[in-house]
């Protein structure tokens, strides 16, 4: 019996050693672990560098408007005639942000532009990059706005001037 014995627990502790401790019962749970990252990029910017100019405009006794385009070119229709003597320009700005990001750019619907009591309006604002645009890969790039400025009939004369935002965000 003794010699019996020995072999049955020989037997046993060869079966015990030959099957895996967690293979004899079915697992009811499972872990695993996940990174947890993050960048932080710069943030967007933008930097007025030139001011919308419609330049010197002569008003009639019809409406008119001067256009003045995103490389700062100025056509007009009748009843306003854009004249030499003042600078016409695009506003122009600098956006700043991290390499290679993408961003939106948002125009404003109009403004207006005063004189004292007497007002303009500024509308119909178009930007060289369209709705959207990509940071070079230095993080910069290079937006003009043009507009166009609706002239009155019999305007009265003087300098008008008034303000308007341009908001760009990361997409």
């Amino acid at each position: 019996m003794k010699k019996t014995t020995l072999i049955a627990l020989t037997a046993l502790a060869a079966i015990v050693l030959l099957v895996p401790s967690g293979s004899a019962m079915a697992q009811n749970q499972a872990s695993a672990q996940a990174d947890a990252t993050a960048t932080i990029i710069a943030p967007i910017t933008l930097t007025n560098t030139a001011d919308l100019q419609f330049g010197n405009v002569v008003a009639s006794t019809a409406a008119g408007t001067i256009v003045v385009d995103t490389a700062g070119g100025r056509t007009w229709t009748a009843g306003a005639t854009g004249i030499s003597g003042l600078p016409v320009s695009a506003a122009a700005f600098t956006v700043g942000g991290g390499a290679n990001r993408t961003f939106t750019i948002t125009l404003p619907a109009s403004t207006t532009i005063t004189n004292g009591a007497e007002n303009m309006t500024v509308d119909t604002f178009t930007s060289s990059l369209g709705a959207s645009s990509v940071l070079d890969g230095s993080g910069a790039a290079a937006l003009a706005v043009g507009g166009t400025l609706t002239v009155n009939a019999n305007q009265a004369t003087g300098s008008y001037s008034g303000t308007f935002s341009v908001t760009v965000a990361y997409n």
